[in-house]
């Protein structure tokens, strides 16, 4: 009898890690391999969409957790590519963002909170604090017809 309360208690304890990590995997999968367009972009609550540039986008690059730390992505605006490392965690509840440095500063890192997985809207919304305390807020979207099955991965910031 002890060891099926232990069997069991195992058992309660894989399905709750394999639930959690697919979750975290199902909406990797689900923003992954789009380009979004950033649809609204405020800090505190001001919208600073403007300051992005023309055409503001967030790639997500395809990676499968648990096979790699961090996966990779960019933005772009008016031709400038700017890398991230990024990680869904917590059930899909979080983002977890690695802005690169700029001109050698330091790399920022974020925990943001995912308030809109992309599921039923089609767009993919989260929400985190910077280092300078002010709440910044991305509103991402995509359009029917945007290439959906390519992966991309850049380096540097480049360009177009």
């Amino acid at each position: 009898m002890k060891n099926f309360f232990k069997g069991s208690a195992l058992m309660l304890l894989f399905a709750f890690v394999f639930t959690s990590c697919s979750k975290d995997q199902a909406l990797t999968n689900n923003v992954a391999g789009t380009d979004w367009d950033v649809v609204s972009y405020t800090v505190d609550g001001v919208d600073q969409l403007a300051s992005l540039g023309d055409h503001p986008q967030m790639y997500f690059n395809t990676c499968a957790l648990g096979t790699s730390n961090m996966c990779t992505g960019y933005t772009s605006a008016e031709g400038k590519l700017s890398n991230f490392d990024y990680l869904i965690e917590g059930k899909g509840t979080e983002l977890h963002l690695i802005w690169e440095a700029k001109l050698g500063g330091a790399a920022e890192e974020y925990f943001a909170e995912i308030t809109n997985d992309g599921k039923k809207e089609g767009n993919f919304t989260f929400t985190y604090t910077n280092n300078e305390g002010q709440v910044i807020e991305y509103q991402l979207g995509f359009k029917a017809g945007d290439d959906h099955d390519h992966d991309h991965d850049h380096d540097e910031d480049e360009d177009a």
